[in-house]
């Protein structure tokens, strides 16, 4: 069992005695340290955050955004440790829209007193009634939604993630001012604080700027004759010529039924909405409508909505929060999710950077903190950057967020041509007159904003060719294109990753041709520009969006002159395709063969997005003022991921797992070699050595993929990554050869019983390594066998010349080992050397261990030339004879019994085939130790281990001899005469005193003195038995002992009454059975059979009483010689079992026995 359960695990040497204990302990240790390290850090509860909004109702779609932005983020804190060890939980309250329920839902929040922040709520009147109660019992709250600026107004404790009403309502008058260039307007508007705050700056506003508000209409959503009121204010709308931009100023739910009512009666004034309708809930608003589904955006096309977000403007954290929502929840993110998500990154941040204890005795404490810090934020030098922007708050608590201007085209938001941006600094502007002048600046609600110019770009890639992963570059042909509102030059660009064709290059490196294939102007004054691009590109131009062994080819650019400030690229949706819709453009450039399948790679990714690019200002005058000397520009990005054209494994496995497979398998791999030592897992090794191939594998596999994340980008990551490569070939080679071992070396050892020659073994090890050692060259290190092959068999010329005569070694030793003349273990003599044990056949040499301990070295090629005897071929078994020269005065049925009686009783003869004794007669020659001059008897035995040959030989002549002494027969020499006359006198003797010279030959009675065996001796009876007979029966009482004079008698036992007797001993002339009756007057342990012909002589407890009882000293030792033969009785019954037999407990007790059976104890 040892060498299966070393065989099994390949770890498991070193899970073995005390030092398996040793790593029991320090796992222990180990793990123990981990959970105080993580009791450490979580000695405080978990970190609650409150979230309230509409979970129900019309507006159920918020509530949904709101809960999946927070989870998206709190979900990756979580995986990744959380804060400090402490997890955040999300508890979700619902308030439906309604100030009731969100007051009763802050009364909730705080009577539950877990929360140490607030995220809600989303209409403007649930977070006033909300926080009050939040002010009252100090929480810090932040607003994803809620734009009224009486929600932060006079209550520090709350802050506003977007803008507020009062900003989006005079941003939208100046925009109908300076933008649409209307000099009316009218205002429908719901009565409630939302509509009508946003109703009355907008009015207010609007005058302003020198304007007429011609109507308004107000309305309650919450009437019964709702409907009717909204048919009569579209009515009389439609009569109104006057009407100008129209300015609907209410919730997404009315929202829906006005334009639909303005749809239906053909009303063509532009209209303006707030940021309500351009959330989720108003999109879907329209989706049951007949008009709608027959041609999608039909009630929203064309209109003009104030948004927070603009996913086709944002930087790159935008554009993976939209992935990462995507692929979380199967959908396109509106800007609701986004700022939760906002809210939510900033409170963390808060809190890790406060280190709150977040526990019901400092609770307050915490809050009071958290609203300091957050308050604290205050610049853009303490902003936290996230999807929306960057974050902080003002002294009321609004964020210093811009508003986006974005238009409805086909139930999608895209942004608007022309948006504006505050200018938080004007004296950064070199010339602000000249730039007033030239329109990039306007005054704008009394600030100086940047008018910024929405370019829509697009990009189409044609082929992707000549890929040079040396150099890093490749060939790239596409097409360009660009959408834009006025006269100016914005279609000039300059790309960040062309390759410059410098020195050399300029004969190898083809020019970057531009070449412009379309130019027009529509009747509205939207520019468009078709170019085609083809030329040299740098590879690996995003660095952050490919991970290991892939690439990234794409293009960006930027405009020669015009910054950030008044140009920025959005991806032309309209265009392009749906903006969510990139599978659809990564499914065109496979259908495509963009990349020619020939090159080994395959597109997996596309991406376009803009982001920002400072560059060094280089003393542009028209940069003097602004500070840190470098320009942002508005860069527009097109990346295509690609990877290799191959399976790669770690593929496969998803993100998230990866840390829960790394740590589970290392723990179980340590774990698992343990599970040999309970007895109820030892059925299921086999399973387990699979199992632990499978956790090897996980191992290797999710440790590649969590080093390749965690040193991505690192100077380590190319070593780790080829040794990993190394890796997948050698460990697999390492775990076949060790399979190989298991499943066919150790079952062939054990069913044979021989051990498989190292030769075999090591060369079947070396082709599998060799194999491996061939696969590491060609496919990491990528290259080409046959050169090496070449080489390689050179060298193994110039090496077989120089050792050919280890050559022809190693080629006998396969020869050996494939004809197995002899195998490792089995006793041999090679011509007429020494016999020997063979203990190993090496590449070399065939190495045997003679009777004398010495080694003898014989080389394969004499051995396999040389003539063989193979003592343990074709089984173990052999035959031993003797021959007996006996007195012809005995009958030869006589001799032949008494030797047969005493070879069966001799230990290590096998029982079949049965021993055999031959009378040869008296002739000489029949064998060569037959002589003339006796009667000759040959003795056959079957044994089976050749190395005991010697041990055996002595205790068949010792059988034989004591037998032949108690039957008085003796050998006979050619000295007849004078051996005749002493074996005369010494048998007249032993006949006289036989049964004295039995007491004296048995070590039990070495106890007596002389006087006291002669004594026993006259007292002795004796029986005959014949064969078969039985002398005594298991589990009957008696209290005698027989000494066996001659014969062979079967000793049985039989260890429960389901099971038949089995035979644990022989015993011959010499031996004795019974003393435990004697002695104890115990019952009878066995039975005893006479197997052939059989005289006994019988002591009983009435003969030895008056010894012992006259001698104490006997007691003891026979104790001592009774405890001897217990428990080699015991190892017998119990064979197979470990079990521990404690020698001085049996000696005792079987002292005190003897005591009290023969009455000297009572």
């Amino acid at each position: 069992m040892r060498m299966f359960r070393s065989s099994l695990f390949p770890f498991s040497p070193v899970f073995r005695g005390p030092l398996s204990t040793t790593l029991c302990i320090a796992l222990l240790v180990f793990f123990a340290g981990a959970g105080c390290q993580q009791y450490s850090k979580s000695e405080y509860q978990d970190i609650h955050i409150a979230l309230i909004g509409p979970m129900t109702g019309g507006n159920a779609d918020v509530g949904k955004a709101f809960e999946q932005g927070v989870h998206l983020y709190v979900d990756a804190v979580n995986r990744n440790g959380g804060i400090n060890g402490r997890r955040i939980i999300i508890d979700k309250y619902d308030d439906a829209n309604n100030p009731e329920l969100a007051r009763e839902a802050a009364y909730n929040m705080a009577s539950d007193n877990k929360a140490v922040a607030v995220i809600g709520h989303h209409y403007s009147s649930c977070s006033i009634a909300g926080g009050e109660i939040y002010k009252d019992i100090g929480v810090p709250a932040i607003t994803p939604a809620s734009t009224n600026v009486n929600v932060t107004l006079d209550n520090p404790w709350y802050f506003r993630a977007s803008f507020n009403d009062r900003l989006q309502g005079r941003f939208l008058a100046n925009y109908a001012r300076n933008v649409f260039q209307e000099t009316t307007a009218s205002i429908i508007y719901e009565d409630d604080s939302y509509g009508s705050y946003l109703a009355k700056v907008f009015e207010s506003s609007f005058t302003e700027l020198g304007n007429e508000v011609r109507h308004k209409w107000a309305f309650n959503a919450k009437a019964r004759s709702l409907e009717n009121e909204l048919k009569r204010i579209v009515y009389d709308l439609k009569s109104r010529p006057d009407a100008g931009v129209i300015f609907v100023a209410t919730h997404s739910g009315p929202g829906v039924k006005i334009l639909t009512l303005m749809k239906d009666a053909k009303v063509l004034n532009p209209v303006m909405g707030p940021d309500a309708f351009a959330s989720e809930s108003f999109r879907r608003g329209f989706e049951s409508l007949l008009k709608e589904k027959r041609n999608p955006g039909f009630y929203t096309n064309g209109m003009y909505v104030t948004t927070p977000i603009i996913f086709d403007t944002t930087n790159d954290k935008g554009q993976r929060f939209r992935d990462a929502y995507r692929k979380q929840y199967g959908r396109t993110p509106g800007w609701h999710a986004a700022f939760a998500y906002d809210s939510v990154l900033v409170l963390v941040n808060a809190i890790r950077e406060t280190d709150v204890k977040c526990t019901a005795d400092t609770m307050a404490e915490d809050r009071r903190r958290l609203r300091n810090f957050l308050a604290k934020m205050n610049s853009m030098d303490h902003a936290v950057e996230g999807v929306t922007g960057f974050n902080y708050f003002d002294e009321n608590g609004d964020a210093g967020k811009p508003v986006l201007i974005g238009v409805y085209k086909n139930r999608n938001i895209i942004s608007a041509l022309t948006q504006f941006q505050t200018i938080s600094n004007p004296a950064e502007l070199a010339h602000l007159e000249r730039a007033r002048k030239e329109g990039r600046v306007m005054m704008f609600d009394g600030r100086f904003m940047y008018r910024i110019n929405v370019v829509y770009t697009g990009v189409e890639m044609r082929k992707i060719s000549d890929l040079d992963l040396k150099k890093m570059t490749c060939f790239l042909d596409f097409y360009l294109w660009f959408r834009y509102q006025g006269g100016a030059s914005l279609n000039d660009f300059v790309f960040f990753n062309a390759v410059e064709r410098t020195g050399d290059e300029k004969k190898s490196v083809p020019p970057l041709t531009t070449e412009l294939l379309e130019q027009r102007q529509t009747e509205d004054g939207l520019q468009y520009f078709l170019y085609r691009v083809r030329g040299r590109f740098h590879m690996d131009h995003v660095p952050e969006r490919f991970g290991y062994g892939e690439h990234m080819i794409g293009v960006s650019f930027r405009h020669p002159v015009m910054d950030r400030n008044n140009l920025i690229y959005v991806k032309d949706v309209l265009g392009m395709g749906e903006s969510h819709d990139e599978q659809a453009l990564l499914d065109h450039l496979r259908e495509n063969q963009t990349l020619s399948p020939a090159s080994g790679w395959l597109p997996r990714d596309v991406w376009f997005y803009q982001d920002t690019a400072a560059e060094n200002s280089m003393g542009n005058p028209d940069y003097l003022n602004i500070s840190g000397g470098s320009v942002d520009y508005s860069r527009f990005n097109m990346g295509i991921r690609i990877v290799p054209d191959k399976f790669i494994l770690r593929n496969l496995i998803p993100p998230g797992w990866v840390d829960y497979m790394l740590g589970s398998s290392l723990l179980l791999l340590i774990l698992l070699p343990f599970a040999g030592k309970p007895r109820f897992l030892r059925p299921f090794l086999r399973l387990t050595w699979i199992l632990q191939l499978l956790l090897t594998f996980m191992l290797l596999l999710s440790a590649e993929y969590f080093l390749i994340n965690r040193l991505a980008g690192t100077y380590f990551i190319a070593p780790v990554i080829l040794a990993c490569n190394i890796l997948w070939w050698l460990i697999p080679a390492y775990l076949l050869n060790l399979s190989i071992r298991r499943f066919i070396w150790n079952p062939l050892e054990e069913q044979t019983g021989r051990r498989i020659p190292h030769i075999i073994r090591n060369a079947v090890a070396i082709f599998i390594y060799t194999i491996a050692f061939f696969g590491i060259i060609a496919f990491v290190f990528d290259q080409r066998l046959t050169s090496l092959l070449a080489t390689s068999g050179v060298i193994a010329m110039i090496l077989g010349l120089a050792i050919q005569i280890n050559i022809s070694n190693i080629f006998s030793g396969i020869a050996i080992n494939m004809e197995r003349p002899f195998r490792v273990g089995d006793w041999i003599r090679i011509s007429d050397g020494k016999e020997g044990k063979v203990i190993d056949i090496n590449w070399r040499a065939t190495r045997i261990r003679t009777r004398d301990d010495t080694i003898i070295c014989v080389p394969n090629s004499q051995a396999s030339e040389s003539a063989i005897e193979n003592f343990s071929y074709p089984d173990e078994g052999y035959f031993m004879y003797f021959t007996l020269h006996v007195d012809p005065s005995h009958t030869p049925e006589k001799v032949k019994k008494i030797l047969l009686d005493a070879v069966l009783s001799t230990a290590g003869v096998d029982e079949d085939p049965a021993p055999g004794v031959r009378f040869l007669g008296l002739v000489a020659g029949i064998t060569r130790q037959s002589e003339s001059w006796a009667a000759n008897y040959l003795v056959s035995v079957h044994v089976q281990d050749y190395g005991q040959k010697f041990a055996v030989n002595e205790a068949v002549w010792q059988n034989l001899w004591i037998h032949m002494r108690r039957a008085g027969i003796r050998h006979v020499i050619q000295r007849r005469e004078t051996r005749m006359v002493f074996e005369g006198i010494r048998r007249k003797k032993e006949i006289q005193d036989a049964s004295m010279s039995i007491l004296n030959e048995l070590d039990i009675f070495t106890a007596f003195s002389h006087e006291e065996k002669q004594y026993l001796s006259r007292r002795m009876a004796r029986h005959h038995f014949f064969p078969g007979e039985q002398v005594v029966r298991q589990g009957d009482s008696g209290n005698s002992l027989f000494i066996i004079a001659e014969g062979v008698v079967s000793v049985r036992i039989k260890f429960d009454a389901r099971t038949a007797e089995m035979e644990v001993a022989r015993m011959g002339a010499g031996n004795f059975f019974g003393e435990m009756a004697l002695l104890t007057g115990e019952l009878r342990t066995a039975s005893v059979y006479s197997l052939t012909e059989t005289r006994l002589y019988e002591i009983t407890k009435a003969d030895i009483a008056p010894l012992i009882e006259n001698a104490p000293r006997i007691s003891r030792q026979l104790s001592d010689l009774l405890t001897k033969r217990k428990m080699a009785t015991e190892s017998h019954k119990y064979e197979g079992d470990d079990q521990d037999f404690d020698k001085n407990t049996i000696a005792t007790q079987i002292f005190n026995k003897i005591q009290y059976f023969f009455g000297f104890g009572q």
